[in-house]
């Protein structure tokens, strides 16, 4: 599947004709709205789906930290978690419209707080808010004014604000696709807005565990010098082939709130980010990428980390009741009489001391 599937001028419009092209947008419209944040949540599982570097012998020790994942719990249900979806009137504005239309490109709400106002650059004409109401099934339309974010280009993200509503909030383009490495970092303003942080390297040991070590945080100019010096490398778009990534660095967006992005170092030659959601993929060649991932492991500090499961799991029988959901929208979880019925699945959960609840990490057997 194509990551384009996983993954989305000064004007003077008065507010009824926007209102009015609301009515010749169909039902198809609504579609991608409900299932365009779950297909982001796809794009995030198969970061970890690529994360797993071949074997190897060489390897060096890196101390240990063992995280306890304390109790855990095991029930048959037929849901991934129980949530209650909000009427309409008691949802935020970002909570209702996840859509923007604007300038014949389909944004997608970034889940992020109100844009700082001092980020709020030029405004740039009028857009169509949507979003649909999962019990009625009505999609609802309002009006918006639409602002550029001072240094992004209104390609990659816009400022949104509804008239009576406080605040400006962020929308995002997930289908933007710039055409070189230089693009991108012009577009989303890197110099001045992004950050790269630590970095986790998965690798395969000899008796065919997975190890997780996770590493510091380094100085950005690592990355520049040593993997993205030639602007002018093309965006080389989806890699439809099995991509290894070897390593991971976080990639922080301030302008955009995003601090939990991606940038994958892959064994062949390509790394790639998931900024804006989409794939953007760029060759810089195999000595460049093996030069980056020892330079790493050879100057970051890093610990590898160790999950120590719980002994024994308590069953639990639990009644999900009339309020039990199943199915994920971009709006949360659908009731459970509107959908199909579906098998029963024993899932596994696990707490730490505090009773928080924790994900298994990828990729590690339960003993």
């Amino acid at each position: 599947m194509k990551s384009e599937d996983i993954l989305f001028a000064l004007g003077e419009t008065e507010d009824k004709f926007v209102l009015e092209g609301a009515k010749k947008k169909s039902k198809a419209k609504a579609v991608w709205i409900k299932w365009t944040a779950a297909a982001a949540c796809i794009c995030l599982v198969a970061l970890g789906a690529v994360g797993i570097a071949r074997r190897s012998s060489n390897e060096p020790k890196w101390p240990v930290e063992q995280i306890y994942l304390g109790t855990a719990s095991t029930t048959e249900a037929t849901y991934n978690e129980t949530a209650v979806i909000k009427n309409w009137d008691e949802k935020t504005l970002t909570e209702k419209y996840n859509g923007l239309d604007f300038e014949e490109r389909e944004y997608h709400v970034s889940f992020r707080g109100p844009l700082e106002e001092e980020r709020v650059g030029e405004l740039l004409g009028s857009g169509l808010l949507m979003g649909d109401d999962v019990y009625t099934g009505t999609v609802h339309t309002a009006a918006a004014r639409v602002w550029a974010i001072a240094g992004i280009s209104p390609e990659c993200a816009v400022a949104v604000k509804v008239e009576d509503e406080p605040g400006w909030y962020v929308y995002e383009n997930n289908w933007y696709y710039p055409a070189t490495l230089g693009q991108l970092t012009e577009d989303l303003d890197y110099e001045n807005n992004v950050s790269f942080g630590g970095a986790t390297f998965y690798w395969l040991k000899d008796d065919g565990s997975h190890s997780e070590i996770r590493f510091e945080d380094f100085e950005d100019s690592a990355v520049w010098e040593m993997l993205f010096s030639d602007l002018t490398l093309e965006n080389q778009g989806d890699l439809s082939w099995p991509a290894v990534g070897v390593l991971t660095v976080t990639v922080e967006h301030k302008a955009l709130g995003k601090d939990n992005a991606a940038l994958v170092i892959c064994e062949d030659g390509y790394v790639w980010t998931n900024l804006l959601g989409t794939m953007k993929s760029f060759f810089v060649g195999k000595e460049k990428t093996d030069g980056f991932v020892e330079w790493v492991k050879d100057n970051v500090p890093g610990k590898e980390i160790v999950y120590v499961y719980p002994e024994t799991e308590e069953v639990v029988e639990e009644d999900m009741g009339e309020e039990s959901v199943v199915e994920y929208t971009s709006n949360g979880y659908v009731p459970e009489e509107n959908v199909e019925p579906q098998t029963a699945v024993e899932q596994t959960t696990y707490t730490n001391g505090e009773g928080e609840m924790i994900s298994p990490p990828y990729n590690i057997t339960e003993e």
